[in-house]
């Protein structure tokens, strides 16, 4: 039987697709989280900047009050028409005191918010500049009053106000953007605000007193009135506090209703100063019951222990009893 041929296998190749892979869709672009810290934030650099300046306006006259010297004294004391009672003992008349307070301590919480990295809302970011601006917008209308009395020492410190109310606004007018904040570390925002705090004062009191020397009009030299009072009223204000729970004597004290008994007493009082080293205080500040806040009064600047040594100041200094009497100074 004949063999039959083989049947010849025909393998069919198959090719076999591979599955296609699937393109990568591009990644929408995240909305930018409310939450950030405040270094990353575009508002960040700006607000911590003009928190730095307000919070220097407290700090850096706790220096200058360790350094002898006139400049430095009276750069101290132009600070404190600004700075808050506490911790610098300030007498502020170019804002009321409350608010100094309070943007003080506004400015310490921003740096410390700052510092530590927390994330905080936008909305808190608007709302924290806002007020920034508003407090500093007080102190910066305050400039036309220290313009028009002529003291060009508090000039500087009006300047720093004017910075800050800039620093602060430019906060608030980005709260809206994402990202963008260049500040790499708010220890060195504030650190850089408070020298250049320092460098301000110190600069603009340098001017001033060389301007003196040289003065040969009046419009040098500060008008006498009310912002002259309240400006030295700040300056003295240490001193003032160092005199609590001590007897001292009263050398004149003066009612001061309106400009003009404004400007006669602070001629009287300016005339004390080149014979005595005299303190100005306004009767609130002693808490005196019988005085308001209408009444001002130039104190010795030499605590006593007892009435008697203080009458006894009085009668050495070649000055009236009529006008010298004891004064308790109450903490």
């Amino acid at each position: 039987m004949p063999e039959l041929p083989e049947p010849e296998t025909t393998i069919h190749a198959r090719t076999i697709a591979a599955d296609p892979i699937p393109e990568k869709k591009p990644k929408k672009g995240r909305k930018p989280t409310s939450w950030r810290p405040l270094r990353q934030h575009a508002s960040g650099t700006p607000l911590l900047w003009s928190s730095g300046l307000i919070t220097g306006l407290a700090l850096v006259p706790l220096v200058l009050d360790q350094i002898t010297g006139e400049l430095f004294l009276r750069a101290s004391g132009a600070a404190r028409s600004a700075a808050p009672p506490w911790p610098t003992h300030g007498q502020p008349w170019l804002w009321p005191s409350w608010m100094a307070a309070v943007m003080f301590l506004i400015g310490v919480a921003v740096l410390v918010v700052g510092m530590s990295g927390l994330k905080v809302p936008d909305a808190a970011v608007l709302v924290v500049a806002l007020a920034t601006a508003a407090g500093a917008a007080r102190a910066v209308w305050s400039t036309f009053t220290v313009i028009n009395a002529h003291l060009w020492e508090l000039v500087p410190v009006c300047a720093i106000c004017v910075l800050a109310f800039l620093l602060a606004a430019t906060a608030a007018a980005r709260w809206r953007q994402g990202g963008g904040g260049l500040t790499r570390g708010a220890i060195g925002v504030a650190i850089g605000a408070w020298v250049a705090v320092t460098a301000l004062l110190l600069g603009g009191t340098a001017i001033v007193q060389n301007i003196e020397k040289s003065a040969t009009s009046s419009t040098a030299t500060a008008q006498l009135g009310t912002p002259w009072l309240m400006s030295l009223r700040a300056a003295n204000a240490p001193t003032a506090d160092d005199l609590r729970g001590h007897w001292v004597a009263r050398i004149a004290a003066g009612q001061v209703t309106d400009e003009t008994s404004a400007a006669a007493y602070a001629g009287w009082h300016r005339d004390l100063t080149f014979r005595f080293p005299v303190v100005l205080v306004r009767a609130d500040d002693l808490s005196l019951p019988d005085m308001d806040d209408s009444w001002w009064l130039s104190l010795a600047g030499q605590p006593f222990d007892t009435p008697d040594a203080a009458l006894a100041w009085c009668t050495a200094a070649g000055v009236a009893p009529t006008e010298c009497a004891p004064l308790e100074v109450k903490q």
